[in-house]
């Protein structure tokens, strides 16, 4: 018997001593978030404890399968991305075990994931213009919201939204006035200001006159007032003849005309501009019954303005075959009675095939620098038409196509020409007196003619 009791104490000592450590072996499972091996543990020491050892082991045998259970249902949701109740989950086994470190990383995870997402909004443009018949502009929208709206429209536009873009559509604007207005795409917490703008109608322009012809006596008579109607806020009077003037004020001119010194009376016109209107005014001036000066005034005044120009010709010299181009610059000063100078200065390069030194294949042969003095007689029919004699002297410099020698002929220039505005036309001969200095190589006799000289002058 004794023996019995014996045997029977030391296999329930062994009994519990196992049973006390597979109580720790499932607590150090437990708290590493191993829950099936928890469970395994817990059982045996269920299995094998008694008393109050027995009690404990249900206990956590309980919550461990609590545990797995809801282990299992969180990361089901996590798989699923229903991150709200992974996270719902994942939180009450923390509750229950704070030391697992595998639901603490995976509700760190679900916060982050239901963290709502930085909003993001740009629209293609800012500032909107439409002119006042109305007109339709396409904005492009760029966000990573799911969507998006447009507020706060101004009564003349409309609007119609696509996942993308949007189309503003803004009506006719009837008003003289421009108007303004803005409007506001939102996402999220994004705004997006749009400003819009329209024009007004613009009024056309209208002008009339009191007057559009206007009569002067030969000694310039009385001046003229005109009186201006326009709804434009200014106006401008443009080419007045060189006989008139106009003196301007806010809603009318004056016009005056200077002495008529010709026998033949003259007319001519000048404009009045008023926004996108232009009116001609025209003018008309009897003449003298006689040619005789009044109040000082010159027969055949110049009436041309412009007496400098550019200038391009061709020049041909019938005694050595020679032809070429002339480049330069002619200086005419008009004065009293029609006369006036032709000068200036000419560059003039010579070959005896023209056409090959067009081609490239040839150069010239001569060259020269021509400076006219000349006397020159005009007939100023009009500031935009008149025609010309002229003569006189000429001096050149005339070199080889290596610039080693030089002559200096003097010639006896003639010639004749016109004038329509700017453009002025020369046709003219020189005769070659002989040379200032005499230069073996330059065969200049007396008498021998440059056959003929043309030009072609654009005056300022």
């Amino acid at each position: 018997m004794k023996r019995i009791i014996i045997l029977f104490l030391a296999v329930a000592t062994t009994l519990l001593a196992y049973s006390q450590t597979s109580l720790e072996d499932g607590d150090r499972c437990f708290d590493s978030g191993d829950y099936t091996c928890a469970e395994t543990k817990y059982n045996e020491a269920f299995k094998l404890a008694t008393g109050r050892d027995r009690q404990i082991a249900e206990i956590k045998l309980t919550r461990t399968k609590w545990c797995a259970d809801h282990i299992s249902l969180a990361n089901q949701a996590f798989t699923n991305k229903d991150y709200k109740t992974a996270k719902e989950n994942y939180q009450s086994i923390l509750e229950s075990n704070p030391k697992d470190t595998y639901a603490k990383s995976q509700l760190e995870k679900c916060t982050n994931l239901l963290k709502p997402p930085i909003i993001t909004l740009s629209v293609s443009k800012v500032n909107l213009s439409f002119p006042s018949a109305g007109s339709n502009e396409r904005l492009t929208i760029t966000t990573n919201a799911s969507s998006y709206s447009v507020n706060l429209l101004p009564s003349w536009c409309s609007v119609f939204t696509y996942p993308e873009y949007f189309i503003i559509t803004c009506k006719a604007n009837y008003l003289s006035t421009s108007r303004t207005g803005y409007f506001t795409v939102v996402a999220g917490d994004k705004t997006v200001r749009i400003n819009v703008s329209q024009l007004g109608v613009t009024k056309k322009s209208t002008l009339s006159l009191t007057k559009e012809r206007l009569s002067f006596a030969s000694s310039g008579g009385k001046s003229e007032a005109i009186t201006v109607n326009s709804n434009a806020s200014t106006y401008s009077i443009s080419l007045v003849p060189s006989w008139c003037s106009v003196k301007t004020y806010k809603s009318y001119f004056i016009v005056s005309c200077n002495a008529n010194n010709n026998t033949k009376s003259r007319s001519d016109w000048f404009e009045v501009t008023a926004g996108d209107n232009k009116l001609k005014v025209f003018i008309n001036q009897s003449g003298k019954e006689n040619g005789a000066p009044v109040n000082g005034k010159c027969f055949n005044c110049p009436n041309a303005k412009y007496t400098w120009g550019i200038t391009a010709g061709y020049v041909k010299k019938s005694f050595d075959g020679t032809e070429g181009i002339q480049l330069g610059l002619r200086v005419e000063p008009l004065f009293k009675y029609g006369f006036g100078l032709n000068t200036g200065l000419n560059l003039e390069g010579y070959a005896t095939d023209m056409l090959s030194v067009y081609r490239f294949e040839k150069s010239f042969v001569q060259y020269a620098a021509n400076v006219p003095i000349h006397l020159e007689y005009r007939m100023n029919f009009s500031k935009w038409f008149n025609v010309f004699i002229y003569g006189g002297a000429g001096v050149n410099l005339v070199t080889n196509s290596l610039f080693n020698v030089l002559s200096i002929p003097t010639t006896l220039d003639y010639g004749c020409g016109l004038r329509i505005n700017h453009i002025q036309f020369n046709i003219g001969q020189s005769l070659y007196l002989g040379n200032l200095k005499n230069i073996k190589g330059f065969r200049i006799d007396r008498g021998h003619y440059q056959e003929l000289i043309l030009s072609f002058s654009w005056m300022f």
